[in-house]
């Protein structure tokens, strides 16, 4: 390992990506730093070492395999499980909207009052007992009794 400050440029400079400026103020430095031109050499002798470098040939029968071959995940059964999981989250789906629907129709209404009612429970002294048009609910003549006795 080279110590040099330009040690860091060199595989740039190697590899021709430095700006005009950088590539010749290495290239001075090269002629003054054997470490440098030691190191630059080794780039130029590893490289040539993979330009001759030459991969395997795969026969025309092995890549018709290859090809034809269903990938791993699914020789594990991985698509299997997927499905099966996605079946069971449409049946969960389908039982809960289901239930939803169901509760919606069998829920009891819920009886709204008039605000007049309401004000009367809150404070059953308000009772007018003599207009007997709108009769109350038994709830509310039992409040207004038990107001009454305390």
């Amino acid at each position: 390992m080279n110590a040099c400050t330009y040690s860091t440029m060199l595989g740039t400079y190697h590899d021709g990506e430095l700006s005009a400026e950088d590539r010749s103020k290495v290239e001075a430095h090269l002629a003054h730093c054997p470490a440098c031109a030691a190191e630059l050499e080794h780039y130029v002798r590893l490289s040539g070492t993979f330009a001759a470098f030459e991969p395997p040939r795969i026969a025309p029968e092995a890549l018709r395999r290859i090809a034809n071959e269903p990938p791993v995940w699914v020789q594990r059964g991985y698509l299997r499980f997927v499905e099966s999981l996605t079946g069971i989250a449409a049946a969960i789906l389908l039982a809960a909207s289901g239930w939803m629907i169901y509760q919606q129709r069998v829920a009891i209404p819920v009886a709204t009052a008039p605000t007049s009612a309401l004000s009367v429970a809150m404070n059953p002294e308000q009772l007018d007992t003599s207009d007997t048009r709108t009769p109350l609910p038994d709830w509310v003549d039992d409040l207004a009794s038990q107001q009454r006795a305390e």
